[in-house]
């Protein structure tokens, strides 16, 4: 997962970062996502919208999987 995290951080701007394997479908994060970015894609969560994110990280908190990542946290950015 560290890897993963370090590939995406450097490879994209995306911003979330699901883990598939982990994941279980729950859709809690689709439900807390405060600019609702986050939709069901099939079982697992996507980023629709990645400029809506405003990386508040609740998706990452509540996620009982540990299967979301945001990359770059509100008070990261600098």
């Amino acid at each position: 997962m560290l890897a993963l995290v370090e590939q995406a951080r450097t490879d994209s701007d995306e911003r979330i970062l699901v883990y598939d394997p982990w994941c279980k479908g729950c859709a809690i994060c689709v439900d807390v996502c405060p600019p609702d970015c986050l939709e069901m894609s099939g079982p697992v969560p996507r980023l629709v919208d990645s400029d809506a994110c405003t990386s508040c990280g609740m998706c990452e908190y509540l996620c009982p999987d540990f299967a979301i990542v945001v990359l770059q946290l509100r008070w990261q950015k600098g």
